[in-house]
């Protein structure tokens, strides 16, 4: 999963150029956050991390990267 908060300023600008709009940003990135809680939804300590992980991340990862993501670090595996 690649973190938000690594990204540079213009790293950040190119990826949210990528979804024109600010509407369309937060739609994606609630999309993504209910599909990653749906995938994590047998294991409420993954759930627990994915609420904490950077927003967004929600923007420029799939939920399944960020459902494996919370997976490994509720269990140690990060």
């Amino acid at each position: 999963m690649r973190d938000w908060r690594s990204l540079t300023p213009e790293e950040r600008r190119a990826e949210r150029d990528k979804v024109s709009g600010e509407y369309a940003r937060k739609q994606r990135m609630n999309a993504n956050l209910a599909a990653t809680l749906d995938l994590l939804k047998d294991d409420q300590f993954a759930q627990a991390k994915a609420w904490k992980v950077a927003w967004g991340c929600y923007l420029i990862n799939t939920p399944e990267e960020i459902a494996a993501h919370c997976r490994a670090a509720a269990h140690g595996k990060d």
